[in-house]
């Protein structure tokens, strides 16, 4: 292995003098609540994902999570000004994965309220819900205050023996998706539809007697 170069990350404080900021863990990942008043025609709903304190962050990634039997994801649309990557293979079992780090071994700071990205679903039944953030198989991680150092092609020297990766979980916090009582269900939508057109038949058709009848008369 001598001689060999390498792309490596350093975990840790190998000499006892890195300090973890104050701020470290004040980062928040939420899902704002929302009232759905109306669905619309396509019965979808969008649902954005939020960060706040987000002071010299490294890496994040997290897992969504909803309820399949309320929701069904369709997509979403990232607005992330630093990108990041999603991973669609659980969301039949109502999990998002979202990755994101910075590759030039930096960190990034983005105003509060900035949207990572924006989930749209469809929705199954208008129950009310909550969509958060699985920590059971995945824990949401947080990489703060790693320097320029953190991704060093060679070997590790004595110049970047204070660099540090803190891995910390941010303050999370799920959101009340809520919808009004009187919002029909789509299998209620059809038996509308159907109740509609029967009367719209039942309509012409007694109209078109009301007419023969008169015809009759004359």
């Amino acid at each position: 292995m001598a001689n060999l170069d390498f792309w490596g990350v350093k975990i840790g404080d190998v000499n006892s003098m890195a300090i973890v900021p104050s701020n470290a863990q004040s980062l928040k990942l939420r899902v704002p609540s929302q009232e759905v008043v109306n669905v619309n025609a396509q019965h979808t709903i969008k649902v954005p994902i939020k960060v706040d304190q987000f002071d010299h962050v490294a890496g994040l990634e997290f897992i969504l999570e909803w309820d399949p039997t309320i929701l069904q994801y369709t997509g979403h649309d990232m607005r992330s000004p630093i990108g990041g990557d999603t991973g669609e293979t659980k969301i039949s079992n109502g999990k998002l994965t979202f990755l994101w780090f910075d590759e030039t071994g930096g960190n990034q700071t983005l105003p509060s309220n900035t949207t990572l990205f924006e989930a749209e679903f469809s929705v199954i039944r208008p129950i009310n819900t909550t969509i958060g953030f699985d920590q059971t198989s995945r824990p949401s991680l947080v990489a703060k205050d790693v320097s320029s150092t953190l991704f060093r092609e060679g070997r590790s020297t004595s110049r970047n023996s204070n660099t540090i990766l803190t891995l910390l979980s941010p303050i999370l916090q799920p959101g009340q998706i809520t919808f009004p009582t009187s919002i029909p269900t789509m299998n209620q939508w059809g038996l509308i539809i159907f109740c509609l057109l029967i009367l719209n038949m039942s309509v012409i058709v007694i109209r078109k007697r009301e007419l023969l009848k008169a015809r009759m008369v004359d």
